[in-house]
């Protein structure tokens, strides 16, 4: 009878486990970054007129923040530090870590020193800053171990979050020149293998866990025209598929056996050749546009990213190079086939309504995107047919933050701070917007009792 007992209580214990990891909220999107949180959440009652149960203030980041237990975790930055800072469930704060920068970063003004996401194993928090590195901390606060990178080569700034992969915890490190996989031990910190990547260009997703039979068999990658499925074991490739598109900023999707990556077309309107760019801005025709040549022009703000030898000058090599970029066409929203995990098939391919930032999330086998301007699209996961596409009334804005889903609600959030509750469905409507007027770039998150945690500019606000 005790024999048995154990094993009851055993097998409850595992269910419970099951159960904690399913929901826990532990990394960028939650659960796999699936966006999805499967248990009861306050979205089904939520109106226009729905108060939050707090706003508390908090440092400055553009990081989403993620659930530990009791425990809100988020990066931050100011002035003079980098910041890991906790909050306990009623808003008040539980520690505030401080990490110097190892060196300043410059960077686009539309990224900072903490855009990456922590995640956790439920034992340690991990974060990633460009300007310092990996560093682990308990939940306590107190540094565990911190591993210094060198200073990354991206003019765009990096915004990849940590994944926890069994005992590793990776980064995926795609920049301007030098890219490269990293994965270190999660508890002592040591690199247990790092796999360069010369040909990889930019890419600001973060990867998801391949499964198979539930147990992790790969990690799936999203890089600048290419999807790659890595070995845990040791970063090797065990399969890639190409051509997907460059800069990807949308982060690859798991739901079930298929596997969904999205990438746009840059090019809104062509990019002009450089004889035709000469010769409008280069005003004394030696053959180069200098920064001062192009004032006053769009050039200016993206000047960095072209000038690939950082000479301050643009020549006809570097703009052809980035107007080939630029306009690559191999975009789209692509589903695959990912039930061999030593290989990847594509399913079908969309090149319409694609999101410029916000990942797209799979809920209840609808794809949802959002594009700037609150144009909403659901499309049928298994044959990419549209189901239906409309604009989210009272929310013609832009979206930085992914979308979550619970309750058979979905949530949206807009860069000017509008929450947009919809009803999820083939035919989905707008059921309430709560306006919290502040600007707001990071993706909601779930605690594990289905409130929801909401961090704009200046605060964190809970709804519960």
């Amino acid at each position: 009878m005790l024999t048995n007992r154990i094993s009851l209580l055993l097998v409850a214990t595992i269910a419970v486990s099951a159960v904690n990891a399913q929901e826990a909220w532990s990394r960028f999107r939650g659960a796999n970054g699936s966006g999805i949180h499967s248990g009861h959440s306050v979205l089904a009652k939520l109106t226009a007129e729905t108060k939050p149960q707090w706003r508390k203030e908090v440092p400055f980041g553009r990081s989403s923040p993620i659930v530990v237990g009791e425990l809100i975790v988020l990066t931050a930055s100011d002035k003079d530090f980098l910041l890991v800072h906790a909050l306990h469930a009623n808003g008040e704060v539980a520690w505030s870590t401080k990490l110097e920068r190892k060196h300043r970063d410059a960077r686009y003004k539309d990224n900072d020193s903490a855009s990456a996401s922590p995640a956790s194993d439920g034992e340690s928090v991990y974060a990633f800053f460009p300007e310092l590195g990996l560093v682990a901390l308990d939940l306590k606060g107190k540094v565990r171990w911190q591993r210094e990178l060198p200073k990354f080569d991206s003019f765009y700034g990096m915004s990849s979050s940590p994944v926890v992969a069994g005992q590793h915890v990776v980064l995926q490190c795609d920049q301007e020149s030098g890219s490269y996989l990293l994965a270190v031990d999660k508890v002592s910190g040591e690199i247990a293998w790092r796999v360069e990547r010369p040909s990889a260009d930019p890419s600001w997703c973060t990867p998801v866990v391949q499964s198979v039979a539930d147990k992790p068999s790969s990690l799936v990658l999203f890089s600048s025209f290419e999807v790659t499925g890595i070995n845990l074991t040791d970063g090797s490739n065990a399969w890639k598929v190409a051509p997907v598109g460059t800069g990807p900023v949308c982060s690859p999707v798991v739901a079930g056996s298929r596997l969904f990556v999205c990438v746009k077309y840059h090019a809104d309107e062509p990019m002009a050749d450089f004889q035709s760019i000469s010769a409008t801005l280069d005003k004394d025709k030696n053959g180069r546009i200098t920064m001062a040549e192009a004032a006053g022009t769009w050039l200016v703000e993206h000047f960095g990213w072209i000038d690939e030898d950082e000479d301050d000058v643009l020549v006809e090599a570097e703009w052809t190079a980035a107007r080939k970029t630029l306009m690559n066409r191999d975009h789209g929203l692509v589903a695959f086939d990912i039930k061999d995990p030593k290989a990847c098939r594509e399913l079908w391919r969309s090149r319409r309504s694609l999101p410029e930032i916000a990942t797209p999330i799979v809920y209840r086998d609808v794809l949802y995107t959002v594009m700037n301007g609150g144009v909403m699209s659901a499309l049928d996961a298994a044959t990419g047919k549209v189901l239906k596409k409309g604009r989210l009334e009272g929310a013609n804005e832009e979206f930085y933050a992914s979308p979550i889903a619970a309750d058979g609600k979905l949530c949206f959030a807009s860069h000017e701070g509008k929450l947009v509750v919809v009803d999820a469905g083939a035919n989905w409507t707008v059921k309430a917007i709560i306006d919290l007027k502040e600007t707001l770039e990071a993706s909601p998150a779930f605690a594990a009792d289905g409130s929801l945690l909401v961090r704009t500019a200046a605060a964190l606000y809970r709804f519960h």
